[in-house]
């Protein structure tokens, strides 16, 4: 019995020396990544954090875009009025450009000068 009692104590002596070493390289494995791990979650949350503010940024510029097309068509709806309201006064300028009697308008011009012709010659006396 004696004898059995120190085989067993001899194999719980390596089960206790096996599981110590195991204790002992689980810390080990422990102290070298939980630092990792927290090193890379600290990265993680940075990531996350920059990727929130890039959308929202990119919400407000959407945002901005929106109202920008928004003004973009308003304009082009103006235009399109402005156009519109001005093509009839446009047209009527052009026909009334049409009615103008040009050669009756020339005819006037030389007459004038005709008559104007006589005139700057007397003054022109006075000037000397």
């Amino acid at each position: 019995m004696e004898e059995l009692m120190k085989k067993q104590l001899f194999y719980s002596r390596i089960m206790g020396m096996s599981c110590l070493g195991l204790v002992i390289l689980l810390a080990i494995s422990l102290l070298v990544v939980v630092p990792k791990v927290v090193h890379t979650v600290d990265n993680v949350n940075n990531v996350l954090v920059e990727v929130s503010d890039t959308l929202v940024t990119a919400e407000e510029s959407i945002g901005k875009l929106a109202e920008m097309s928004d003004a973009v068509k308003n304009m082009s709806g103006n235009m399109n009025n402005f156009v519109e309201d001005n093509a009839n006064q446009v047209s009527a300028v052009m026909t009334n450009i049409d009615n103008i009697d040009f050669e009756g308008l020339n005819s006037a011009i030389r007459n004038l000068g005709d008559v104007v012709e006589p005139i700057a010659k007397f003054f022109n006396v006075f000037k000397k």
